[in-house]
């Protein structure tokens, strides 16, 4: 519940009838009353509509929280994904022997003539065609 507009009012409006129990009549109702009068403390009342509007903001703020760690933790797993990528395709291109350094002294540290060169599609399709062989040789 976090609309306490209606228990605000009926605390409101049994705040004068309070401690009057003395005054209730000797009836069903009136002893209904009288017991009502005597056990109710609209400061309690109160005190915990304040505590429970006080933990509704906690947890939405929490939810908050909540809701942002998981767009982080989705951001950085796309992003752990797509380091992991560009690591086999380095691996790859070490174990067939590309020379990156010399590729890349030869180009004066031209860092965009390396990509130029050569594609991560094109790495990525070597990478499959060459894991397709391996699978069909029994490699």
């Amino acid at each position: 519940m976090t609309d306490y507009t209606g228990l605000k009012r009926l605390v409101d409006a049994a705040k004068p009838w309070v401690g009057t129990y003395a005054e209730w009549p000797e009836t069903k109702g009136g002893k209904a009353m009288k017991n009502f009068c005597a056990a109710f403390k609209p400061k309690d009342a109160d005190a915990l509509i304040a505590e429970n509007e006080s933990f509704h903001k906690h947890w939405q703020n929490e939810s908050n929280n909540v809701q942002a760690a998981v767009a982080e933790v989705v951001r950085l797993t796309a992003e752990n994904e797509a380091l992991r990528k560009d690591a086999e395709r380095y691996r790859w291109l070490r174990q067939n022997e590309f020379d990156i350094g010399s590729f890349h002294d030869a180009h004066e540290h031209n860092h965009s003539a390396w990509f130029e060169h050569i594609s991560s599609d094109d790495i990525d399709s070597s990478i499959r065609d060459e894991n397709e062989f391996a699978v069909e040789s029994g490699h």
